[in-house]
């Protein structure tokens, strides 16, 4: 499956000397199999060593001098030393973030070799981002977007008519509108980890998805388990296991008593902190808010993961629920769509009179976006907001076809992807 990213592994190879390369990412977002099939195709010479899966061998860049640690990986890997455009890739490194110091000196030392470090620790590269060197070029992988899911489907001649008309918001032909977003309301059931895509597309079902989902569940809990000590462990369990509830509210603020009677936001913050830091989940603040700081949203890392979640939960059963979540899997894929662009996500609303799902920041500029779930797109929620705040443009996303009306821009919901 192609990766953008694929994109910026490339100029880093052709415009970089001996600059290592660090690829972080939440887990199963498809680090590693980017990477191997990125060398596979663009190096003649290749070692791959998971340190996680093989820790005795950080043995091997714990010498004395660089000169010594290259030397015993060359006889380790039993590499050529006048080998020309080789490659050495270090997976799961934060395990032993001390690496990274001796990679940066053995990257200056070893010509023609190039070094390439991945890890799924996005908590420790968060809070201790001062230990990763300067020499590092950081790269950051997400689930899949909706147009690297028709490419991965065979869809991709969709992506310029998509892009086409998002720049001119000319519509769509009806019947390719219509295509449109059958085939989003089928990347959003799926989602965008790479596994899961690729079970659709072997079995040609999306039968046997879910499974792939709760296989996924099981390691983030897995890993939650062997790095938090029980007492957060299990509040981390009660905040993960009322994302699908909270979404398929209308309002989708995060309720502590969601989670049990009496929690408090005070007992709950290291969960919350852990689950985002290490992107299972994605947190949404109010904007500029003063009478209610505290105020936020959670959203899962991936939609197809969040249905599979809301389907096996069984805590889904009232039409109205089932309504509200259809919305709130809109509101997910916009936040994750924003997030791998580098926003930090911000939601607005006014008391009762008015709610604004995300404000996007562009320098100076705010730009007010709104979801709609189905055709009908009017409402008063961005007049409220821009009699208070200067708006140049807004968004309002919808299963409507692309338009205009003055300063608010109509987008069919499967253009998330090129906001």
């Amino acid at each position: 499956m192609k990766r953008k990213l694929i994109a910026e592994l490339l100029a880093w190879k052709q415009n970089t000397t001996g600059t290592p390369l660090l690829l972080l990412g939440a887990r199963n977002t498809g680090k590693t199999w980017l990477i191997l099939d990125f060398i596979r195709n663009y190096y003649n010479s290749r070692v791959y060593m998971n340190l996680e899966h093989n820790p005795g061998a950080v043995s091997l860049f714990r010498k004395e001098s660089p000169e010594l640690v290259l030397e015993g990986i060359r006889g380790y890997f039993n590499l050529d030393p006048d080998a020309a455009d080789s490659v050495l890739v270090l997976d799961e490194v934060f395990h032993f973030p001390e690496l990274l110091t001796m990679v940066t000196k053995l990257s200056h030392l070893a010509a023609g070799m190039a070094f390439i470090l991945i890890s799924s620790d996005c908590r420790y590269a968060k809070h201790n981002r001062e230990q990763i060197p300067d020499d590092f070029q950081v790269l950051h992988l997400y689930p899949m977007d909706f147009d690297e899911f028709l490419d991965a489907t065979g869809n991709e001649w969709y992506i310029p008519v998509i892009t086409e008309h998002y720049k001119s918001l000319r519509p769509v032909p009806c019947i390719v509108h219509q295509e449109l977003l059958a085939l989003f309301r089928q990347f959003l059931e799926i989602g965008g980890m790479p596994c899961a895509v690729n079970e659709y597309i072997m079995t040609e079902t999306i039968a046997n998805v879910p499974e792939k989902h709760s296989i996924i569940e099981r390691q983030i809990l897995s890993l939650a388990r062997q790095n938090m000590d029980e007492g957060d462990y299990l509040k981390i369990l009660g905040v993960y296991h009322t994302l699908d509830i909270q979404l398929a509210k209308d309002n989708k603020k995060f309720q502590y008593n969601r989670i049990r009677r009496g929690a408090t936001a005070r007992q709950y913050a290291s969960a919350i902190q852990y689950l985002t830091d290490q992107e299972f989940v994605l947190k949404c603040s109010k904007w500029a808010s003063q009478e209610e700081e505290s105020a936020f949203k959670l959203y899962m890392a991936d939609t197809g993961m969040l249905l599979s979640k809301a389907t096996a939960s069984g805590n889904i059963e009232r039409d109205t629920d089932k309504y509200n979540l259809e919305k709130g899997l809109l509101e997910n894929y916009l936040a994750q769509s924003l997030y791998a662009k580098g926003n930090t996500l911000y939601f607005w609303e006014s008391k009762s009179q008015a709610r604004i799902e995300f404000l996007i920041e562009r320098g100076e500029e705010i730009i007010p976006v709104e979801i709609r779930r189905d055709e009908h797109t009017r409402s008063k929620n961005i007049s409220i907001f821009k009699k208070q705040h200067a708006v140049a443009s807004a968004y309002k996303i919808s299963a409507k076809n692309f338009g205009r009306n003055g300063t608010v821009i109509y987008l069919p919901m499967y253009a998330i992807f090129c906001i």
